[in-house]
């Protein structure tokens, strides 16, 4: 079997890990451009969902291991990046006035099952660790994306989208003011 050379970000130089690094490279020019078009034309919901995958991403990349040993185990970094970025997904689902936010804080919970699973049975496969604790974040862009452009539909068809819902009673003014309105 001929092996690959390495790459900048991948000391093994394997078959699978090329395949990684191109993943990577589309999921960034997809992030920047669904995270960009949110934080452009999108209400604060959109917003804040966008600085919220753009600070996980960041966070992410400074928590994984070296990619030698990338994925052979739980990672114990992401699993706290990944449980961060849930909470915060929950935040925003329970104080936004949007339904696309419920859906991605649900997605947000896959990857930590993942790690979890990987936790209990620890002989799955690289690869399919990978796949399966990434796969979500796909998704949750193309959800971001439809989410901010049906903010900008409702703002064409009404004048006006309300960014957060006012519903809880624990919501009070003091809570409201420290969000940014939008």
């Amino acid at each position: 079997m001929t092996r690959l050379p390495p790459t900048p970000l991948d000391a093994a130089g394997t078959a699978w890990s090329q395949g990684e690094v191109q993943h990577q490279w589309l999921f960034l020019a997809l992030s920047a451009g669904c995270c960009g078009y949110a934080l452009w034309r999108g209400g604060a919901p959109e917003r804040w969902a966008a600085a919220l995958f753009v600070g996980g991403m960041i966070l992410s990349a400074l928590v994984v291991r070296v990619a030698t040993q990338r994925f052979g185990s739980t990672e114990i970094g992401l699993v706290a990046a990944d449980g961060a970025e849930l909470a915060a997904l929950t935040v925003l689902a329970l104080r936004a006035n949007r339904y696309w936010t419920i859906w991605m804080a649900a997605m947000q919970a896959v990857p930590l099952l993942v790690h979890a699973g990987i936790a209990i049975s620890p002989a799955f496969l690289r690869p399919a660790y990978y796949t399966a604790a990434v796969i979500w974040y796909w998704p949750m862009m193309v959800v971001l994306a439809i989410g901010t452009a049906r903010h900008r539909r409702r703002l064409l068809r009404h004048g006006i989208d309300r960014s957060w819902s006012t519903s809880s009673a624990s919501w009070t003014a003091a809570a409201r003011s420290a969000w940014p309105s939008g």
